[in-house]
């Protein structure tokens, strides 16, 4: 599915869930901060996407890094040095990293198409706004991996995440 599928999907789903949780929780989705929901719906409808260098949550994502290190050069010549040095170390960063992953073919599907990939982002979603920009996040992710008809190769790249991850820690250790 292309970025517009998944949002568009998305988006009526919420609306369907949103309409569920407002009938039995009277949970308004309208009481949040609509700017969090708005742009977190974009993205983790599509952050799944990120290892495709094409797709336009990596165009967003490069746009963001050029953003965050004009920003860290703004930072290093006002007042804020240190946060202007670290903002340029994340955007480089990130950037290199994110060049590494993406990829152009059909078969870009790699860690970011699993649930712990969609987990860890959901995490620092709900550090930096609410525990329902959490869910909703969450929600988000999951159904674009299941719009992709991916859930067994997301649980079994999963499971070897896990499993490379407990014999790095713990091997070494028992």
């Amino acid at each position: 599915m292309n970025s517009e599928s998944h949002l568009g999907l998305n988006v009526i789903i919420l609306g369907a869930i949103s309409f569920l949780f407002f009938s039995i929780f009277d949970w308004n989705i309208l009481n949040l901060n609509l700017i969090h929901l708005f742009i977190t719906v974009y993205i983790l409808s599509n952050i799944a996407d990120i290892d495709n260098s094409n797709s336009k949550i990596s165009k967003t994502f490069f746009i963001f890094y050029i953003m965050l290190f004009i920003f860290g050069i703004l930072n290093i010549f006002g007042t804020k040095i240190l946060v202007g040095i670290f903002q340029i170390l994340v955007a480089l960063l990130l950037g290199y990293y994110h060049s590494i992953i993406a990829e152009d073919s059909y078969n870009h599907r790699k860690f970011p198409h699993t649930f712990t990939f969609g987990f860890f982002v959901s995490i620092i979603l709900l550090v930096f706004t609410s525990f329902p920009i959490f869910i909703i996040g969450i929600l988000c992710f999951i159904l674009h991996i299941i719009e992709d008809n991916h859930i067994q190769g997301a649980i079994n790249k999963d499971k070897k995440f896990w499993n490379n991850l407990w014999k790095r820690v713990f091997s070494k250790h028992l």
